[in-house]
């Protein structure tokens, strides 16, 4: 994560946050995926770990029981406002979701 997403990341902490992932649509508009098997995951406050230089989560894995397409990166909602408040695409992706078994590792 970059510093100025980790800085964006180190303002919301204190909001119930959540994870979700996206795909890229046509003209480069971002839209969460969707299908059977995806659900986004609720982050622990207390979970996240703070320093002097980053702000991070453990890492979430997220398992598919079918194809759910692409993936090209991950993003947080707050509770309070349920729009992308920060996020970013994959260096080495986007994936391909093919089917049962498949599974994306997301480190924020």
């Amino acid at each position: 994560m970059n510093a100025s997403a980790s800085l964006a990341l180190n303002l919301l902490i204190g909001s119930k946050l959540t994870l979700r992932l996206f795909s890229v649509e046509s003209q480069g508009v971002h839209a969460e995926i969707a299908g059977p098997g995806y659900e986004p995951v609720a982050l622990k406050s207390a979970s996240w770990i703070k320093s002097s230089e980053e702000v991070r989560h453990p890492e979430v894995v997220f398992r598919f029981t079918e194809a759910a397409g692409s993936v090209a990166g991950y993003f947080l909602t707050s509770e309070a406002d349920p729009t992308w408040q920060v996020g970013e695409r994959f260096d080495d992706g986007p994936y391909k979701i093919a089917g049962p078994g498949d599974a994306v590792t997301v480190r924020v």
